[in-house]
């Protein structure tokens, strides 16, 4: 099997498994400890994928100033208009150039393709706020990886250990 063919087979089996790879990254799995989990998050930090979850966040947010009488299922309005500013947010970081780290797409994702399970769908407030809140901070937050970490801005720090 030659590396194409390899990494076809990798993208196919984290889109069938992507459920439970978003729950991963989400939870702080790191990404390049398996290549499921890697093309996982290539895919969700992609340009296409983060374009089009930051269209879909502005659907949801344009949708409280322009009703539409389409029958569709929509975010509960309170819980939505609450947490606008930082759902706004989530959608420039999501247009940066660089790209974040996949966990925060991951929680921005689920904000919004988690049906059920979104607070935003059961109209609580508070849970959606957090929600948002939890998906900001991921943006910004340092990736670590062993003693050493990635800051906000970019650098790397690299930690050691004393003893």
């Amino acid at each position: 099997m030659n590396a194409r063919h390899a990494g076809t087979l990798g993208r196919l089996a984290a889109a069938v498994h992507s459920g439970p790879l978003d729950r991963a990254l989400i939870d702080g799995a790191d990404p390049q400890s398996s290549p499921r989990l890697a093309a996982r998050a290539a895919t969700l930090t992609s340009v296409r994928r983060r374009a089009s979850l930051a269209d879909g966040i502005e659907r949801w947010v344009r949708a409280l100033e322009q009703p539409s009488s389409r029958h569709r299922v929509m975010p509960a309005r309170d819980a939505t208009a609450d947490s606008a500013a930082g759902l706004r947010e989530l959608v420039a970081r999501l247009r940066a150039a660089d790209p974040p780290p996949a966990r925060a797409v991951a929680l921005a994702q689920r904000l919004v393709s988690d049906g059920a399970a979104s607070p935003a769908y059961g109209n609580d407030t508070a849970a959606l706020r957090r929600g948002v809140e939890q998906a900001r901070v991921a943006f910004v937050a340092p990736t670590r990886v062993g003693l050493s970490y990635r800051s906000p801005d970019g650098a790397w720090v690299h930690g050691r250990r004393d003893g």
